[in-house]
């Protein structure tokens, strides 16, 4: 307890966790939703998710890089995928 209290790192770091953390969690809950078709829509939503996490950090990229790193480099060789791309292009409904 003290230490989360008295160390002001820890809630630095909590914060830092969080700015990046909550755009990916809402892209996460689009594509594990059944409510509309995620490969449609995961190219914008991985976008804005992005776009967020670089203004929770007024737009200075020396602190949101490594985190674009790490979802771009996830993005490039898991989740980008032929099928999404045409389906990203074409929305069919």
């Amino acid at each position: 307890m003290n230490l989360v209290l008295s160390d002001g790192r820890f809630w630095r770091s909590s914060t830092y966790c969080l700015k990046c953390v909550n755009p990916l969690v809402k892209v996460l809950r689009l594509v594990d939703g059944d409510a509309k078709p995620s490969t449609t829509y995961i190219y914008e939503a991985m976008d804005k998710a992005k776009e967020k996490i670089a203004k929770n950090f007024q737009k200075q990229e020396t602190r949101y890089k490594k985190v674009w790193k790490i979802t771009d480099t996830r993005w490039n060789l898991q989740l980008h995928k032929s099928l999404h791309a045409a389906s990203y292009y074409l929305k069919p409904r």
